[in-house]
């Protein structure tokens, strides 16, 4: 009998052995292996690079691999998962390993980078800045947290929480609470300008709970 993977796992395998061996008997490279708190988001290729986006506990994290000619070798992945919206696009995968870079969070608006994956997790950090969103509300004194909640079965119910950095914790700031669990679709850190102009400048707090049944802890 064959290997088996967790659902989620992301496998590399020759086209030749696995037509020659089958699925049973081929080699298969674990690129990507799920846990409890960690799953795939998504992942792009360029022509030497295979770049991984990890939600680990929701927040973002890019892994890179680097094909050698004849296996993928571990390029390293960022120190630290971030709290924000992520995704790349390869600039052109036949040719480059440029890379476009996508990023937001609760508080900034969408920006566009560019990088190259031959740089690893390094050019994620120090990718150049092509163009950003301009602000639709203002930012200034908020702050962005995550935290967990614990339900009646115990399970852990990651949040985030974007309020005042003062904000005093008795209880007393109106908070608008947002959750959606259905169909593996991931609630992940976004650019939320209606909340923050209409709700956030004025004093309000706004929570946005990861609850079951979304894909944030992959198809498990």
């Amino acid at each position: 009998a064959g290997r088996e993977f967790p659902g989620g796992s992301l496998l590399s395998v020759g086209i030749a052995d696995f037509c020659k061996k089958g699925a049973a008997r081929a080699k298969f490279q674990v690129l990507f292996t799920p846990s409890e708190r960690a799953s795939l988001d998504h992942f792009e290729a360029t022509r030497s690079y295979v770049v991984l986006h990890v939600l680990d506990t929701v927040k973002s994290r890019f892994h890179f691999w680097r094909w050698n000619g004849r296996s993928w070798e571990d390029a390293g992945a960022e120190p630290t998962a971030m709290i924000r919206g992520a995704s790349m696009e390869p600039v052109d995968p036949e040719d480059s390993d440029e890379y476009f870079l996508l990023t937001s969070s609760f508080t900034q608006p969408s920006s566009l980078s560019l990088s190259s994956a031959a740089l690893g997790p390094s050019g994620v950090r120090n990718a150049r800045l092509l163009k950003s969103l301009p602000k639709q509300f203002d930012d200034a004194g908020l702050t962005t947290f995550q935290g967990e909640a614990t339900s009646a079965d115990s399970t852990k119910v990651p949040y985030f929480c974007i309020c005042r950095e003062d904000l005093k914790r008795d209880g007393s700031t109106p908070t608008l609470l947002y959750g959606y669990g259905g169909f593996e679709i991931s609630q992940t850190p976004g650019y939320i300008a209606l909340v923050g102009a209409g709700w956030l400048e004025k004093g309000g707090c706004f929570v946005m709970a990861n609850i079951r049944g979304g894909g944030e802890f992959g198809p498990a």
